[in-house]
């Protein structure tokens, strides 16, 4: 993996690590008459899955580019607070319905963000069966995701 894919994967795993914090807080932070359910069985769902991403892009990176720098937690951080700070609103102090719309907002980045990393891997030649299969099935939950949010924004 030359420097610029490393650069491509760093960014997508500093956006996919700030999904996994925001997702974590508005777990936290739900409330109001959906409050069980969304605490559980929405944001309960959906962060620890995002996080299990996390690990594998973070794993697989290190294996194909022989790189552990990739997985430095000081630089991760770094790059997830510019998504934290000035993409995503904190779910902090939001009625649940904003929390949601918020929600949809994150997920929906992120489905274009993996297809953008799918892309550039493929367009380098460097996409190996592996990462594919790992970012198609993550973009698959992204999409179930959308749908539960967006079903549960209905209500």
């Amino acid at each position: 993996m030359n420097n610029e894919l490393m650069e491509y994967m760093e960014s997508y795993l500093a956006h996919l690590k700030a999904c996994v914090l925001w997702f974590h807080a508005a777990h936290h932070v739900t409330k109001g008459p959906g409050f069980l359910s969304d605490h559980e069985s929405l944001y309960g769902e959906i962060y620890p899955k995002l996080d299990d991403h996390f690990d594998e892009l973070i794993e697989k990176s290190i294996a194909l580019s022989g790189e552990e720098s990739i997985a430095c937690p000081a630089k991760l951080s770094l790059f997830s607070s510019h998504f934290l700070n000035e993409k995503y609103k904190s779910p902090v102090n939001l009625r649940s319905h904003e929390i949601i719309e918020i929600g949809i907002e994150v997920v929906a980045n992120l489905i274009n963000s993996v297809s953008d990393i799918y892309k550039v891997f493929e367009d380098a030649g460097m996409l190996t069966l592996g990462l594919d299969d790992a970012l198609s099935s993550q973009a698959g939950e992204y999409e179930k995701y959308l749908y539960f949010l967006g079903q549960r924004f209905k209500s």
